[in-house]
């Protein structure tokens, strides 16, 4: 049996992903396709346009054989900790002999050899980069010249390519993690169609050809967010604008896009504003408590403490905190990381205890019992089916972690009930998918 591993967030899951889904089988020759997903909070920070079970039944939809959750306090952080939890979690399996992930570059060569460079990290490399550091530049924007200027002196310019375009660094880190890891799983990577990381999508272009028959995420959500009145589904959408979205989706997720409805960043103001409240109220020098909180350096606690009343919303908070420094991704995790309440020490502890001390199984194919059945015997972490079975069952630093995400979960569904109303839902009442 072949089964091959993907990292995803799909947020939402679009054409450009089914292709990687279906490349990635093909590549492989796996027999199952195991996807390890963000759940109701997202790597750029803030929550997924979609909630995770509505992202999970269009994976399964799109040929995915089994989805599980990627533990929340790493699914918000760094690229760096997002990949090393992804990876943790699909070895842990005990059966993924593949990482099938996508990147500008297409060849995974390069982007092993600048992975064992940074892992070794070279003093010439950490001058370069402490250098850019305190020129003021973001780490992103330190480690890309750092590496850069290596590259260029050795001669390989091919590889100071590597660290301009988002999927190679998220790829760099998949490879940093394998390595890190002494995973024995195999990566292997496929070239992005399409669309960049950060195109718009045009409602006035011809939906046709390579490029338009991939758009990117972002475009898609930027799309939908600019349509979308406060409080409707895409159903009421006109019908030129909803004919130009569903060409993004593939066939088999439209009915569930269709459906679903959308929360932003904006729509976790009021839970957010009470959160900060909340903290400085318990502490007894503001700065120093609110920098216990993941991401949260000591100016940007400063910064928070200071316009705390202005109780502006999620967007106006995240403006607030980005500088030349601190890159609007980054405040937007900081945010998500006061809202969820994730502390450095705790994600230090679940660092330290390998990122991934259970796999939740949010849905599958019935067409995949047979690596069900396999994953019982190789798992080396335990497979979670029902969350109350969990509380019961777990211990130590994975309780922890699982109770943290239960909590990220229920945020996310009290926003979606103060938006939409209708009848509550609770990971306790939510039915794992099975198609």
């Amino acid at each position: 049996m072949k089964v091959t591993g993907i990292i995803a967030e799909y947020n939402p899951f679009h054409r450009g992903h089914l292709y990687h889904l279906n490349q990635a089988r093909e590549l492989t020759g796996a027999d199952f396709i195991i996807v390890a997903m963000s759940g109701d909070f997202v790597q750029r920070g803030g929550p997924a346009v979609f909630d995770k079970y509505v992202r999970t039944h269009m994976a399964l939809s799109c040929g995915a054989d089994l989805v599980v959750e990627l533990p929340s306090p790493f699914a918000v952080s760094s690229a760096e900790d997002f990949a090393s939890c992804g990876v943790a979690l699909l070895d842990r399996l005990g059966s993924v002999d593949f990482l099938c992930f996508g990147s500008e570059c297409g060849d995974c060569l390069p982007l092993l050899s600048a992975a064992r460079l940074l892992l070794e990290e070279t003093e010439e490399y950490s001058q370069l980069l402490q250098a850019e550091l305190k020129k003021g530049a973001s780490f992103p924007a330190a480690r890309q010249t750092a590496l850069e200027r290596l590259y260029s002196e050795s001669g390989d310019s091919s590889l100071s390519a590597l660290v301009s375009s988002p999927n190679n660094i998220l790829g760099l880190e998949y490879c940093k993690a394998i390595l890190r890891q002494h995973s024995s799983i195999l990566p292997i990577t496929l070239r992005r169609q399409g669309h960049g990381y950060h195109d718009e999508l045009d409602f006035d272009e011809n939906l046709q050809g390579e490029k338009s028959a991939y758009p990117s995420a972002s475009g898609i959500r930027n799309a939908l967010r600019r349509l979308s009145p406060s409080t409707s589904s895409v159903q009421l959408f006109d019908e030129a604008s909803v004919h130009t979205l569903l060409s993004c989706i593939p066939q088999e997720a439209q009915n569930e896009f269709i459906q679903a409805k959308p929360l932003w960043d904006d729509d976790f103001s009021s839970i957010l504003n009470a959160s900060l409240l909340s903290v400085l109220k318990n502490g007894d020098s503001a700065s120093p408590v609110l920098s216990q909180y993941g991401d949260i350096s000591g100016d940007m606690a400063q910064r928070m403490e200071r316009m705390a009343l202005d109780f502006a919303g999620w967007e106006g908070r995240a403006a607030q905190l980005k500088t030349r420094q601190y890159t609007y991704t980054r405040a937007n995790r900081s945010l998500t990381h006061l809202l969820l309440g994730l502390k450095k020490n705790d994600l230090r502890s679940w660092k330290e205890e390998g990122y991934a001390p259970y796999a939740r199984i949010l849905g599958f194919r019935k067409s995949a019992s047979p690596l069900l059945s396999v994953l019982e015997y190789t798992s080396r972490i335990p497979l979670v089916y029902k969350p109350a079975r969990a509380l019961e069952s777990l211990e130590s630093s994975a309780l922890s972690m699982f109770r943290q995400d239960l909590y990220a979960s229920h945020i996310y569904q009290c926003a979606y009930q103060q938006k939409y109303g209708g009848s509550p839902q609770n990971e306790f009442t939510r039915k794992m998918m099975v198609l």
